[in-house]
This record gives C-alpha cells, structure tokens and sequence, in this order.
C-alpha cells in the first residue's frame, strides 16, 4: 500500500530536474526551482513551454517512491497532481519526464528510464489508488460484499422513498433515441412561478412540488440564491418569509462570530496550518471563473478562504480534505455572501461529510453501488470493465466525491447540481441547522478552540441538541407525490489531527504505460454468464442507494452510457479508457446526460416500487 502524505511535509522550495524525450532525438535536460505553495500546474506548464520552446502537446510524468521505496512513475494532469508530486517526490529533486510527442505511437512508447528506475514498476495514478484503497477491498468482489451503510440523516427516507407511485413513468420511457424531451421538459422556474409555491406569509407550502418543479426544469439564475437555500435545507419547515429573513441574520452573526475567534488567533499554530492547508487550494479553485479571477487578493478568494477555515476549525470530525473548496465554490458564486454560503455548506456538509472521513466506508459503499448498477443496466459493458479491472469503479473517485462538479463547465454544472438535489427529498432541520460540530474532539486544541467558539454564542441551540433529521412522519405525508413526480417526464403537478487532512489523489488520471505488469490484461469477453462471475444482487432501495443519492449514480451511469459505444468498438485498455474520460472533463452535455439519467432513474424507481408491494 502507498503511504498517504501529509500537506505539512511539502518544503517551502522545491528543485526541479526535468528531462525532454521527442521522438528518437536525444534528451534536453532543464533544472529550476518553485515554491510548491504559489506554483500551480498551469505555472508549470509555461515554465516547461519556455524553458523547451515546445509548440505543440506534450505530457508529463514524474518520479515518486512508495512506501516500500521502489520507483514509479506517475502521470501529472491536475493541480491534485502537482500537489502529490510535491509530497511523495524523492530527494533531493522532483524528477519530471516531459513526453513532447505523446500521441506518436501512443503515449510515452519512445521514453526511456533515466535515473535508473525500473520500467516495470511503473503504473498510473489510478493504479496508487486501488493501492490505498486496497485496505477495503482486495477484489471487486470485497467490495461488492460490503455491508449497505446508512446513516442518521437517511433513516426518514426509507418511508419517503417506499410509497413511489407504481405505474408511473416518463413518456416514452421504454425508448431510449429521444431523450432530449426528458430535461428540460419545463421552462426554468422563476419568480413568478416561485410565489405560487408560497402561502401569503411567505411559508413555502408545497416543498416537494417545488423540488420537482426544479428537477425538471432548473431554475432562473436570478432566483437561485432563494432556492438553493431551500434546496439544501437550512431553514426548519414552515418558517414565514419574515422569519427565514431574521433566521440568515441570526445564522449571519453566529458565522461571523465563528469566524472572528478564529481570526483572533491567527498565529496559533493549529490555526495557521489549517489556514495554510485552505489557502493553498483556495488559490487555485475555479480561478478561471470571472468570480474568482485575478490577483491572488480577489476578495471572493478570501472569503472562500474564510469559509473553509471557518468550517474545518469548527467540524474537527471532519476538518478540512481537498475537494471542499469544489463543493462550496458553486454555492458562494450564486449566493454572492459568505456567511450564508457558509450556512449552505454547512448544509450540504451534513450529508457529504461522510465522503472525507478516512475510514472510506461511505465512497467504498458508493463504488459498490455505482459497479451494481453498470452490471444491471449494461451487462456487456460491465463485462468490458471486468476485462480492464475497472469494475470497481475506483476511476469515477472524483466523480462521487464532488457529485459531479468538475465533470461539466462551471455553469452547467450549476444546472447539474441544482437538478441532483432537487432530486433528493426534503430534510429540513428539526430546530435549527448547526453551524459547528464538536461533538467528536480530537486533541486538547480542538477543545480549547470549542470552548472559545460556544462562549461566544447568543442564543443559539447547543450541537448537541439539534437534530438534523426530520420525524418520519412528516417525511411520509409529504413525500408521496414527490417520489412520484421524478417519474414523470412532464414535470407535473466530505495543528486540527493531521489524520483528518488527507491529500486526494485525482483517480481521473493516467499514464500510458505499455510495459507495466498491470497492464497485461486478458483478451476482452462480454461472456456475461461465466462462472466466475458473481451472482447478481438486486439494487439497494432508493434510501440506501449511493449512500441516500441514488439519483448521482444514474447521472455517472449516464455520462458512461454516453460513451459505451466508441469505448466498445475501439477496445480500449485501461490506461486510454481512463484517459478518455479525463481528456472530456467540464465538457459533458448536461442535456443528454440528465436526460439519459432521468430516464433510467425512472425506471428503478418504478421498479423500486414494485417489490415494495
């Protein structure tokens, strides 16, 4: 198993050794130095273009040890990338192999070892993970045998999800060339519409109908700011429009209350590493975007920052774990303020937050399921991905950790997003949505920081008396509908203890290396009935499926469903298989690829129903 390297242990500089192949022409050398805290993976990029005068493609690997201290080589494609190239680099240099004709041949066949590392231990990124992951399961089949996890905040919605309306479903729903009618069946919902959906008080009287008025239409970017809040559950049911205003006021102060103690104490050193840990992502998180382009001073960076730390110092449990800044980034663009983007993270944390806990259950539970569902929808697919070894799903990591995000451009995958949680059934708060959680204190630091925070609350409920789950019955009388409604295609009526800081490493990445053991695959059969091949388990129902989102699933399903045919055809191995995937990041048709879901998320549930009976 690779050891899972700490941020701490990244030097405040490091040397550079870089050696150029291209083609049959003798290798170029170059040497430089970075700082590993400001340098991001586009930076490297231009040092390598300058430094090589390249004008064309190039890629790029680089040299790391495990933890038995034998060489490999690693593919660098993302910032996460550059990130564990700065941690696992050997010393005294991070060595570097830049590929300046890459699709030649295929991938890296002309470059040869240099600083004497065996070729044949050379494997990619998603190789290291189903290293680090192996701890779960040593085989498919392992994982496959893991016990269906459900936690608190999914008990009341087995009730919902059990009374789905049999025999509904979309039009059409057994043709599979015209699903273009699934999303958007509904114009996107706006503010005139909105106020049907509220009382004269301003009490929002039909949440369900409301969440499925969004699922199959979206909503106008002006009015999203309202809707998202309610989406992701905040407010406890039945507040007024008046009192949902003094509610963010409150919920305002607490967050600048947290965030003032922290602020206080920036040379702490528990606070300064946390900060540092936030900082370092936060500078790189969707900087493209015009919100947070620029100078590194962009005050909506700062306030990223803010946020993160804020919420890292105050949920100990799970502190702070890359990909957040991911997760919160969308949320604090269409909010436009930090406090309550915060309160919004802290409301979508309370159902993710088991996806950054390091004993990996939730994800291992979520790759299980997702290798279910392929094996149900697409036996012959499914027996492609048994071939490569892919039938863990360990390559679609990133896609359930940030629910998609990264796998469409920053504006539809706002549209992705709001669709997938309207998907899921209210959960308003009982009392009151909590803004900290210290409920599992890891070091005598944590609590002298909890005691710092809760003295300066006023008023608000102590963590450990707010439940954030609402009573089963209130989830059984009004959920009827709404399970129905998702099967209608007309849309009618995851120092604090470093243990919690863990690096991730991108499993949407790869190295085409021919010569690697791992990569000796057997010859492809979509032979479905061999017999090594597991009895088939029916799919969980909905309130166990991925976790409590089934509906992420069916859009993973859909996004590879979209590209079952060329994948087919062309044969692909594991390492190009991977690799295409990675080279389609933020360019997915969210069109088609809701369609597609909805169409077969449909069907499960309707299926779903049906054995309910």
């Amino acid at each position: 198993m690779f050891k899972v390297t700490r941020s701490s242990d990244i030097k405040d500089v490091i040397h550079i050794k870089v050696k150029k192949f291209a083609g049959y022409f003798n290798p170029e050398s170059k040497s430089f130095a970075v700082d590993p805290h400001l340098t991001t993976f586009d930076d490297l990029q231009k040092i390598l273009v300058e430094a090589f005068n390249l004008n064309g493609p190039f890629h790029i690997t680089y040299l790391c040890r495990d933890d038995v201290g034998e060489n490999v080589f690693l593919s660098m494609l993302t910032d996460w990338d550059l990130d564990a190239a700065f941690m696992t680099s050997s010393d005294p240099h991070l060595r570097l192999k830049l590929d300046a004709e890459p699709y030649k041949d295929g991938l890296m066949s002309k470059m040869k070892d240099y600083e004497s590392p065996d070729s044949s231990k050379m494997f990619s990124n998603a190789q290291l993970m189903k290293n680090i992951l192996q701890p779960m399961s040593d085989s498919m089949n392992q994982i496959l045998a893991l016990p269906n996890v459900q936690k608190p905040w999914m008990s009341s919605l087995g009730s919902a999800f059990s009374k789905l309306t049999v025999g509904l479903g979309y039009p059409n729903s057994n043709q599979t060339g015209d699903e273009q009618a699934f999303f958007p069946s509904k114009a996107p919902l706006d503010d005139v519409e909105f106020r049907t959906y509220l009382d004269e008080s301003g009490r929002l009287k039909r949440p369900e109908e409301l969440r499925l008025r969004v699922y199959h239409g979206g909503v106008v970017p002006a009015l999203r700011k309202v809707v998202w809040r309610l989406l992701l559950n905040i407010f406890p049911s039945n507040l007024t429009g008046e009192e949902r205003m003094s509610y963010m006021k409150r919920k305002t102060e607490q967050y600048q209350q947290l965030r003032a103690t922290w602020q206080a104490r920036a040379d702490d050193e528990h606070v300064k590493y946390i900060s540092n840990m936030v900082w370092k992502d936060v500078l790189r998180t969707d900087r493209s975007h015009p919100f947070f382009e620029g100078n590194d001073d962009n005050p909506n960076t700062i306030c990223l920052l803010n946020i993160l730390t804020t919420f890292s110092l105050t949920h100990p449990k799970v502190s702070y774990c890359q990909g957040m800044s991911d997760l919160v980034s969308p949320i604090f663009v269409v909010l436009n303020n930090e406090a309550q983007a915060y309160v919004c993270f802290c409301g979508i944390m309370g159902r993710l937050q088991e996806n950054f806990l390091r004993d990996g259950t939730s994800m291992s539970t979520k790759f299980k399921h997702l290798s279910l569902l392929v094996r149900h929808q697409d036996p012959e697919f499914f027996s492609y991905l048994q071939s490569l070894s892919a039938d863990n799903m360990f390559f679609c990591y990133r896609w359930l950790l940030l629910e998609m995000k990264r796998e469409f451009s920053f504006d539809d995958a706002i549209t992705v997003l709001e669709v997938m949680w309207s998907s899921l059934p209210p959960q308003p708060p009982d009392i009151d949505l909590p803004l900290e959680d210290y409920t599992e204190l890891n070091n005598d630091k944590d609590q002298t920081f909890a005691v710092g925070c809760q003295d300066l609350k006023t008023g608000s409920p102590s963590p450990q008396t707010i439940s954030t789950s609402t009573s089963e019955d209130t989830s059984n009388s009004c959920m009827d509908d709404f399970n129905s409604g998702l099967e209608l295609g007309n849309g009618e009526d995851p120092p604090v203890e470093l243990n919690n800081i863990v690096e991730i490493v991108d499993y949407a990445t790869e190295d085409s290396i021919k010569n690697s053991p791992q990569r000796h695959r057997k010859k492809i059969s979509h032979n479905t009935n061999s017999d090594n091949q597991a009895p088939l388990e029916p799919l969980p129902p909905p309130e166990e499926f991925g976790c409590g989102n089934p509906f992420l699933l069916f859009v993973c399903l859909a996004v590879l469903l979209e590209e079952r045919d060329y994948l087919l055809a062309e044969q692909k191995e594991y390492d190009d298989f991977v690799m295409h995937f990675d080279r389609m990041v933020r360019s997915h048709c969210p069109k088609k690829v809701l369609s597609k879901a909805m169409r077969l998320f449909a069907e499960y549930l309707k299926s779903a129903s049906i054995q309910t009976l």
